[in-house]
Formats: structure tokens, sequence, C-alpha cells
């Protein structure tokens, strides 16, 4: 006898099967989309630590954009096949491109060290050429100023040997050696000796200034010198100078430049500077 159930009563009886162990022969005819209707998972929100968005910026494709469409469409999929296949395959490429960004990261970090030092080396390269170009310069300088120096030397040289001839030839050293006249170093006031001789400031006037010829007179220790008719800016006029004899010097007492005297020590000596100043003061500097 064979018993005919209702329509829905089949119905009961296939899903009391679908949820019981015990259901055989529904289990065997179809056990792979049974188990997946059942255990179904989203994909995570982030892989790796990282979300979908930094992992497209990693430029990662493959299970990861998989993961990401299903995440985007809020849709599931098989646990297994989540766990087994596309995390792993997604933590992976992550992994791989991490990796691939850290050695690009530590590249360009390294063309920038070469790129930095390179430029410095230029650096120091044109510092060490602006430098040997400051050191030439110098050098060429000082050997202009050597070359100016040892010119002016030798023409101070040449001068003060013309100077020296002149002044040995000078009409005044005649003139004292006739009447006997050591020569000493000259005084301005008493002790007080420059190093220019006697015969030495009256040769250093006549140079200065030309004469017409001398009155040389002495009497004991003084000496009277009148240089006549010197070449003076305001015309021919006499130079008159008086000295006194001591043991080691002669002592200036008396100098009178045409209506111009010298009353004091220190105008005499001023008065002298001026009046070798011209041929002699700056020729030895002995005044």
């Amino acid at each position: 006898m064979v018993v005919v159930l209702p329509r829905w009563s089949m119905m009961v009886i296939t899903a009391v099967c679908l949820l019981a162990s015990g259901c055989t022969v529904l289990r065997e005819r179809s056990p792979a989309p049974l188990a997946a209707l059942i255990d179904r998972a989203a994909p995570p929100e982030q892989v790796a630590g990282l979300d979908y968005s930094e992992i497209a910026a990693l430029g990662v494709q493959g299970a990861c954009d998989t993961l990401a469409n299903l995440a985007q469409l809020q849709q599931t999929l098989p646990r297994r096949e989540l766990e087994d296949d596309l995390l792993p395959a997604c933590e992976a490429e992550v992994q791989a491109a991490l990796v691939l960004q850290r050695e690009e990261a530590r590249l360009d970090e390294l063309i920038e060290q070469a790129w930095q030092a390179l430029q410095l080396r230029h650096e120091q390269q044109r510092l060490l050429a602006q430098r040997r170009q400051l050191e030439a310069e110098l050098q060429r300088r000082h050997m202009l100023k050597q070359q100016a120096r040892e010119q002016q030397q030798a023409s101070q040289e040449s001068l003060l040997q013309e100077f020296i001839a002149k002044q040995k030839n000078a009409a005044i050293h005649q003139a004292l050696a006739d009447l006997n006249v050591v020569d000493k170093p000259l005084a301005y006031s008493v002790g007080q000796v420059s190093e220019r001789s006697l015969s030495n400031f009256l040769a250093c006037i006549e140079l200065a200034y030309p004469n017409k010829g001398y009155q040389v007179s002495r009497d004991n220790r003084k000496l009277v010198v009148i240089a006549e008719k010197a070449a003076l800016p305001r015309g021919r006029l006499p130079i008159e100078l008086r000295f006194t004899e001591h043991d080691g010097y002669w002592l200036m007492t008396f100098l009178k430049v045409a209506e111009i005297g010298a009353s004091s020590a220190q105008d005499r000596f001023i008065l002298a500077q001026n009046l070798v100043a011209q041929s002699c003061y700056g020729m030895d500097g002995l005044l």
C-alpha cells in the first residue's frame, strides 16, 4: 500500500532532514551546496593591518581585489575559501608589496645620500678652486709688492748714493777744513745729541738752498757760518748759523733764515728740520 503525503508534508520533512545529522540520503546527494549555504563569512575590514584603500595604494591586485569588491558589496563567501585561499593570498601580496615599498624607500634614501655626497664634493671642489684662486691672487699681489719694494729700494739707494756724492762735494766741507773744524754730532740743546753731524747738516742746507759762498769764522769754541745769497723761496737771502763746541758735539745756539729767527732750542730744531726737509730729512731720517 502506497501512502501519499500532502505536498507540504514533503517540504517539512526535507527541511528537517537538512537540519538533522541523520538524514543520510539528502546529505550524500548534495554536501557542498549545503555546507556553503550554512558556513559563510564576510571579508574582514583589514588585511595585514591595512584597509582596502591602503592596500590599493600599494598597487596590490588579485585576491585583495576580490576581497575588496566583496566587502564593498557587503557579500559573504564560504569561510573555508576565505580563510584557506583568499586571506592568505592577500596577506602574502600585501607583505610582498610592503617589502618592495621598503626596498624602494631604502633605494630612494641611498640615491638621495649619493646625490647629497656628490653635491658636497662639488661644493668642496668649488671652494677649493676659489681658495687656490685666492691664494694665487694673493701670491701675485705679494710678488708685485715685493717687486715694487725692490724697485723703490733700488731707486732710494740710487738717490742716496747720488746724494752722498753731492754731499761730499759740498763747498762747506772745504770751508770747515780751512778752519780746522773737527766734525762732531749736532745738538739743539745741551746733552741731547742727534745722529747728524755738523758737516752733514750744513751740506744738506747747501744742497737744499745753493748759495753764492760762505762766511765762516771761528773764535775758540765759537763757530759762525753764513751762507750768502742762498736760493730761498723768497729770493737770494742769507742763512746764518752759530754753534758752540762741546766735548762730544756742536751745540746750535743761533739760527736765522733771512728775517726769520729762532730764539729757543725747540724753535731752532723745527726751523732746522724745515731747512733740510727737501734734501736730507726724508733721505736718511737722522733728524
